[in-house]
């Protein structure tokens, strides 16, 4: 099917709202659940960083797998959506399981459970993308479909933010503080939430398509990934820049509970930090059309890199709250731009891809990435070892830390992310695919098509 017009606003909620959900429940896993195990079972930081680390593993095979799979699929309800609503079943399933922390639970619980949760995920999730790559084929308008993704994306972060506070407000909570029992009751929402998502993207999202009928094949996969120049400067610019934020996104909690000991004020601050991404959005959303993608992207990361420097200079306590909601909405607005440019950027290059085989393999350039996308994740396992094996920082509530060890989890916070990130800019400065050049592949496609399929 050649898609000829841009989806309307309503089917772009429709197809973007699951992200919602998901990102309820993935925060957690990446954010706080670590922590949570550490205090609450037998399971020490080193061993979580060793797990989160070995996931990786796991997933640079099964994200492939599953991407390859998706490409393959053929069904009624077309390419995506089966993986889609599989993926919703096994989430769910998995969150049950890994959400209760049992008191005698283990790395061999933590692990399986993690690994079953991450499996559907990205049975979601890299259909998901891919399903975003086929409703337009236009440069600009991919940024407004990735946009309206990016948008219920960070809201589902919002929302991760305001349960906790919103349970203390009716007297569920005594504090806003994460806990078992705030993911229970955040997990019983989800579970309601997430089928209903599914069903509205079923019924009034487009399907997109796949477009060509001939179907990938492991080899070609291979050959078109080893050929295609451009997608390899641009997964080795997110795994680089992606190094970096699994650190922050693993340290982001301990760093504010148990560094600056402010661990009431996190869903404040996080909600501050989700409204700041919501509110950039539609921002980044009009830059990437004035700078171009690729140029938007890298004035995004320059800043967003030296942000988080000022808090060598913030005291620890209750003063830290205000400087922490400034540092970290700034943080966000400056990186609203991940939220768009590379997804949309990603879909330019999977055209090339086209250009050049003949073959649509969406699912798999969106696992790569996927993949570089959880190693985010699993990096932060890296920073957690390192954190507690090099520098002796202890996460214990009760426990005071050397100047040695504080200064080892200021640096691999507010520095390391940022260093990462200013490596990438030479790789993403002057991207070879930009408006012009992808109007010349679109030309050609469209041209091709008429070709083979004249009206």
């Amino acid at each position: 099917m050649n898609i000829t017009s841009s989806p309307s606003s309503i089917q772009l909620v429709a197809y973007a709202l699951p992200g919602l959900g998901f990102a309820l429940v993935t925060v957690p896993v990446y954010a706080i659940l670590p922590t949570l195990y550490v205090q609450n079972a037998q399971i020490s930081l080193s061993a979580i960083g060793v797990v989160l680390l070995l996931r990786s593993i796991y997933d640079a095979i099964s994200d492939q797998i599953i991407g390859f799979l998706s490409d393959r699929t053929r069904t009624r309800l077309g390419a995506r959506l089966p993986w889609i609503i599989a993926g919703t079943v096994v989430t769910l399933i998995s969150m049950v399981f890994l959400f209760r922390i049992p008191e005698d639970s283990g790395v061999a619980y933590f692990a399986f459970w993690t690994v079953v949760f991450f499996t559907g995920t990205t049975m979601f999730s890299i259909p998901h993308y891919a399903w975003g790559h086929e409703l337009s084929l236009h440069y600009t308008d991919r940024n407004r479909v990735f946009g309206f993704k990016g948008f219920f994306d960070n809201s589902g972060s919002m929302l991760f933010s305001l349960i906790p506070l919103a349970l203390v407000a009716m007297g569920l909570l005594d504090n806003a503080e994460y806990a078992i029992d705030t993911l229970w009751m955040l997990g019983t929402i989800v579970a309601i939430l997430l089928p209903l998502q599914i069903f509205i993207a079923a019924k009034y999202a487009p399907r997109g398509a796949i477009t060509n009928k001939q179907r990938t094949s492991a080899r070609g996969v291979w050959l078109s990934v080893k050929n295609n120049k451009p997608f390899q400067r641009f997964i080795l610019a997110y795994v680089i820049a992606g190094t970096g934020y699994g650190f922050f996104v693993a340290l982001l909690y301990p760093f504010i509970s148990t560094y600056l000991l402010i661990p009431d004020a996190f869903a404040s601050i996080l909600l501050v930090t989700t409204i700041a991404g919501l509110c950039s959005i539609p921002i980044w959303i009009r830059l990437t059309a004035i700078l171009g993608k690729h140029r938007a992207w890298a004035w995004g990361w320059l800043l967003n890199s030296l942000v988080l420097i000022p808090f060598f200079w913030i005291e620890p306590g209750p003063t830290a709250v205000l400087p922490s909601y400034i540092l970290m909405a700034l943080y966000a607005i400056t990186n609203g731009v991940s939220a768009i440019a590379p997804f949309s950027i990603l879909g330019d290059v999977i055209d090339y891809d086209i250009l050049k085989t003949r073959i649509d393999r969406g699912g798999n350039y969106y696992a790569f990435m996927m993949f570089a996308v959880k190693a985010l994740g699993s990096t932060g396992g890296l920073a957690l070892i390192v954190l507690g094996s090099v520098f002796g920082y202890d996460l214990s509530e009760s426990h005071e830390n050397t100047d040695f060890a504080n200064m080892g989890i200021l640096v691999m916070f507010a520095i390391a992310p940022g260093i990462f990130q200013l490596a990438t800019l030479p790789l993403i400065w002057n991207f070879p695919i930009d408006a012009r050049r992808h109007a010349i592949i679109r030309r050609r496609l469209d041209l091709r098509e008429h070709r083979e399929n004249p009206v």
